[in-house]
Order: C-alpha cells, then structure tokens, then sequence
C-alpha cells in the first residue's frame, strides 16, 4: 500500500536517479511531475470459479429438501393406494363384481325386460326441447346403469366393504362380502369356492354364487407371481351368457378388465382401474359402446350419493360433464335412480332402473 506523500517521492526519484545514471539527472523536471492521487480500490474477484459451486451447493440442497418431503410424503401415505391386499380382497372382488355385472345384463336382456322399463321409465326430462338426445352420454345411458348398479355395493369407505373366508364343510372356503348401500342398508354376499388345483405357477378354483334368485357359477385361475397377483374369471349365467375378469394388476392400485358375452357374442368390453385415497375407494371406467369411448371417474359420497365426472369420444367430438346418482323410492317402495346430468347449458334429469340388491 502506497502511504508516501508526493514531496517523499520526488525526493526518492531524485536520490535514485542522481545515484544510478547522473547523466539523466538533468533533464529531469523535478517541478512538472505529476503523482495521481492513489485510489484504495476495492478487490475484485473471480465470481466465474464461484457459480459451479453455488450451483452444486443449491442443488443439493433442493435434493435434501425434495428427498425429505418425498420420503415424508409416500411415509404417511405408503399404504393409502393400497386397495386391496388380502387374499380374500383379491379372490373377492373379481367374484362379487363379475356376478353383480352379469345380473344386471341377465335382467336387461336374458329376462324379458325391455330397455324402455329398465331405464327412464317415467322419464322426468327437465328441458322441454330435449336436450337429452343431443348428448353423447344418452347413447350410454343403458351400459352406465348397468356399472352403477355393480359398483353401488364395491366402492366408497373402504371400512364398509368387508371381506371374509372361512372352511366350509361342503366347500373348501365360503366368502363373504359385506356393504352399504345408498339408502344406507347393510348388504351380504356369499360365494362359494373349491380350490380345485394348487401348483407352483397357479390355483385353480370354481364355484357359484346367488343373486335376486339368479345362480351363477364360475371358473377362476389365480396366478402365482412375484410381481402381481393376478387372476382370470370366467362367471356364468350358462354357456352362452358369461362374464370374462382378468386381473391384471401390477403394484398396488387394481386394473381390471371386463367382456360381457351375450348368446356367446361378446357384447361390451370395459377397463376398471380402483384406487384408495384417504379411506374412499373409487373407480375409473372405460367402456366403449355403439361407437362412443366413454371414461367415467365414480365416488361414493358419503354413502347417499355416486358422483361421475365423465367424458364421452365419438369421431372428433368430445364431450364432458358431471352426473349425480341417487337412491329414491317409488310410492310401491321400489327404489330407482335418479340422474341429473350437467354437459355445458343442458341440464338433464332421469332415472334408471335399481336392482333389489
């Protein structure tokens, strides 16, 4: 650091030049020369070297924090996907669900009933220019019905749907399912199941189930894998009307798929994927029919009402909307359900036909 003061310096450059080349010493202007003010600069530094390493320090940190709430996250909700996870869950809903299904087709279909009593009867339309026509979903009113019913009994508080298994002395195990409905009754199901074969791929079982007075039997191959556990089922009114159920999960959440065959003519084809959140379980449906892809996202709400939020394709038009399923009884006591479905302006409410459970 430079503290000499001007007259100090001139006097050094004098002494120095007057001692090393005395010839230059003359021609020196001792008077004329300027020393510039000294400027106490503040030190600059390579910033350059410092950024890779404020890099690497910030994104470690961002590792840290994103590692902890990951690990926080899937801690407190490691089990909340977790739809099903004992053997009898798995061997029970392809059962219960395949044989809710295929009532409802025998109903439609098998038994005389036609469309026109099974759905909208006393149609109670709420737009006089019936919009209804006009929607994509009227198309699929008849094959959501039919799900409505099956899944009434199969989602919302996971604490109300109860499996059971247990020996039986004519049958190898007897299942029982238990549920609530929207009008809130407690609903009992049970099947009966023969473990037929047991090897180190698969077990083979059969048996058969009652429903509204209906017999079912059915065929089920359970796969032995490490990585799912899968099944295949094949549940019949009789040879020519059956419902196919393939498991074909893989981790934790369920993926089903589901082929309705009527006079041995496969009829519908639909996917089921049911996931837990927060002790709900809901389902997400595919089902494509006479032309449109409909997928349907269905929670049980408080046990009294089905919510869908739907989206129905057909060629390059798409429509979206919601639809409110109710319980509600008839002056006779039978119960029905009543649709009141809300796509853009149109405002639709109609009814569908309830089985007796």
């Amino acid at each position: 650091e430079i503290s000499m003061k001007k007259n100090e310096v001139k006097k050094l450059i004098k002494e120095t030049a007057l001692k090393e080349t005395p010839e230059v010493f003359a021609k020196i202007d001792f008077k004329n020369i300027e020393i510039p003010p000294y400027e106490n600069k503040k030190e600059i530094r390579d910033t350059r070297r410092r950024i890779p390493r404020l890099a690497w320090a910030l994104a470690s940190v961002l590792v840290v924090v994103g590692s902890i709430f990951t690990y926080n996250y899937f801690d407190q909700n490691k089990t909340s996907d977790v739809v099903m996870a004992s053997t009898e869950e798995v061997l029970g809903f392809p059962i219960i669900s395949s044989s809710t299904l295929l009532n409802e087709f025998v109903v439609e279909n098998i038994a005389n009933l036609s469309t026109s009593e099974y759905l909208r009867y006393g149609n109670n339309n709420t737009n006089e220019n019936s919009e209804e026509d006009e929607l994509l979903i009227s198309s699929q009113n008849e094959s959501l019905n039919r799900y409505v019913n099956m899944l009434e009994i199969l989602i919302g508080d996971k604490t109300n749907l109860k499996y059971e298994m247990n020996e039986n002395s004519n049958h190898t195990y007897e299942l029982s399912y238990s549920t609530i409905d929207l009008i809130g009754n407690s609903r009992t199901y049970k099947a009966y199941i023969n473990e037929i074969e047991n090897n180190q791929s698969k077990v083979d079982y059969t048996g058969n189930i009652s429903i509204d007075n209906n017999e079912y039997t059915f065929e089920m191959e359970q796969l032995k894998n490490n990585n799912a556990e899968q099944s295949k089922l094949r549940l019949y009114y009789n040879l020519e009307n059956y419902v196919e159920f393939s498991d074909r999960t893989v981790g934790k959440k369920r993926y089903y798929d589901m082929s309705i065959y009527y006079q041995g003519v496969l009829q519908e084809q639909s996917e089921l994927l049911l996931t837990l959140n927060k002790g709900q379980v809901s389902a997400s449906l595919n089902v494509s029919k006479n032309g449109v892809d409909s997928e349907y996202i269905i929670n049980k709400q408080e046990n009294k009402i089905m919510n869908i939020d739907y989206t129905c394709t057909s060629n390059s038009i798409t429509e979206k909307g919601n639809i409110n399923i109710e319980a509600k009884s008839e002056q006779n006591g039978q119960y029905y359900y009543n649709y009141l479905i809300k796509s853009g302006n149109a405002t639709i409410n109609s009814r569908g036909k309830r089985s007796n459970k």
